[in-house]
């Protein structure tokens, strides 16, 4: 009698190992970009180790490209595709697949490139050698049943000094596609269009912060409301340390994952789903785009008046936050030349 006791004891407890669910994730820091290339980059890296600790933390599968550390830092592309293939292979049967991607990437003539470190950009016509795109991305997740892709890429970071002939070029992706693929939730770290900030040397990015400091305040938070208090905290910290518009963007494909960074006990809360209706607006028409605009026009119809840069910038500044609050740019600055400001 005690030994049928035990072996169904024993078969409870295999049974229970056998329906935890199975996580995945590839976390990618690329920060060591050759000099003569894309612009190095201060944070990627930091915040990749972060995020792998957070993930493994959690109960993550997370891959260790050096068979130690979890986290991959510095693929060059060989080594990117082979870290793809084998999270593809572990994401087959698992409850989720994640991926987070911090360092450069564009849109290119090819599409949307996430950058390797030996990936080369042509200065004539931006097109990326060695880049992986991120459609080939979203495919190593999708054997999972539920995806989440985080790219905090797009940083801004000028290519000037290496290639004058994409000067004033954005560091941007375009839209990016779900297509057929069900349960994903996709992340950009801005909107489509728009460049990130790397954020100041040895800190994370504001975005990444931003992610790290949501997740550890909302473990059982589904992850697509997460984001809503990720968003508005990326947002609010880039203002705050260099008055620069940044507010990150989703794909959703089919449903979003109903998973949470804890695995288990998963919630809603209708403080984030109003957050979210919030952040709409400000990534809606009348308020990012147009305030952006009309922030262009502003500083163009200043200088030329013959006003300084600085006091030019200080002035629009000033009027694009306004509009963010408000909706509504001023006409004297926005749409005619500027009058009675001071040249400093």
């Amino acid at each position: 009698m005690l030994m049928r006791v035990l072996a169904a004891f024993v078969a409870l407890i295999l049974m229970a190992a056998s329906t935890e669910a199975k996580r995945v994730a590839l976390v990618i820091g690329q920060s060591a970009y050759p000099s003569n290339n894309f612009p190095v980059l201060d944070n990627p890296a930091s915040d990749a180790r972060s995020m792998a600790t957070l993930l493994a933390g959690h109960g993550f599968e997370v891959l260790a490209c050096d068979g130690i550390t979890p986290g991959c830092f510095n693929l060059g592309v060989a080594p990117f595709l082979k870290a793809l293939d084998e999270l593809k292979s572990r994401a087959t049967g698992a409850d989720m697949a994640l991926v987070f991607f911090a360092g450069h990437g564009s849109a290119t003539p090819e599409g949307n490139m996430l950058a390797p470190t030996d990936a080369r950009l042509d200065c004539l016509s931006g097109a990326l050698t060695n880049g992986v795109s991120a459609e080939r991305i979203m495919a190593a997740t999708e054997p999972a049943r539920h995806k989440l892709i985080i790219l905090d890429a797009c940083r801004d970071n000028p290519l000037d000094n290496i290639c004058p002939g994409l000067k004033g070029k954005k560091l941007s992706f375009t839209r990016i596609e779900a297509g057929t693929i069900r349960g994903l939730l996709l992340v950009t770290s801005t909107q489509f269009g728009q460049s990130a900030l790397d954020g100041l040397p040895g800190q994370h990015s504001p975005f990444a912060a931003a992610l790290l400091q949501s997740l550890h305040a909302y473990p059982r938070l589904y992850f697509d409301q997460v984001m809503n208090a990720v968003a508005r905290a990326t947002y609010d910290a880039a203002m705050k340390q260099a008055a620069f518009l940044q507010l990150p963007s989703r794909v959703v494909g089919g449903e979003a994952p109903a998973d949470c960074l804890a695995g288990t006990g998963c919630v809603g809360d209708p403080r984030m789903v109003a957050l979210g209706k919030e952040n709409q607006r400000l990534a809606a028409p009348q308020g990012v785009r147009t305030c952006s605009g009309q922030r262009e026009v502003c500083s163009m119809n200043c200088m030329a008046a013959g006003r300084t840069s600085a006091g030019c910038e200080r002035v629009c500044r000033g009027r694009f936050i306004d509009c963010l609050k408000t909706g509504q740019f001023a006409k004297s600055y926005g749409v005619r030349p500027i009058t009675g400001l001071a040249k400093k």
